[in-house]
């Protein structure tokens, strides 16, 4: 299932046969203006479809999406994610974050060193537990718990 939202399309010029797409801006999910798609629904996908023989949407549209409200944003059409996948599936899954300062001796108290690792959030606890569902992330002996954070953000950005 898609969760749809009517655009807005406002031709631009007819001799040049370019088009604006708009949307409303701050859309909860829980929105009328939303509404249940089956994605089995779907005959095409963006580039798949053509105006006529000569332009496709994407282009008549400048590859952009209007978003309209307080808060107006241009987004880029396809989304720059679709590129980088190369025609795999886009998953948005959610994680688990866990950080640990673990030493490998008995004392404790030397060769400390923070560990992150990871488990999806949307396995039950039974299964989240098991140590093939903990992903390793990173470790440093001289590293925070802060500064190891700041760069997992930024790879998963």
């Amino acid at each position: 299932m898609a969760r749809c939202v009517k655009a807005n399309i406002h031709v631009d010029s007819e001799a040049t046969r370019k088009i604006t797409i708009s949307i409303p801006s701050k859309l909860a999910f829980s929105s009328t203006d939303l509404k249940s798609v089956d994605i089995r629904d779907f005959s095409k996908n963006l580039m798949e479809i053509h105006l006529d023989c000569l332009m496709s949407l994407a282009a008549a549209c400048s590859h952009k999406l209007h978003e309209n409200g307080p808060s107006s944003k241009i987004f880029p059409l396809p989304n720059p994610l679709r590129t980088k996948a190369k025609g795999m599936i886009i998953r948005h899954v959610p994680i688990n974050l866990y950080a640990d300062d673990t030493s490998g001796n008995v004392s404790k108290q030397f060769n400390k060193h923070m560990v992150y690792y990871f488990t999806l959030s949307g396995l039950p606890p039974k299964l989240s537990n098991m140590e093939y569902n903990c992903h390793f992330l990173c470790t440093s002996n001289t590293a925070g718990a802060l500064e190891l954070a700041d760069q997992i953000v930024n790879q998963l950005k």
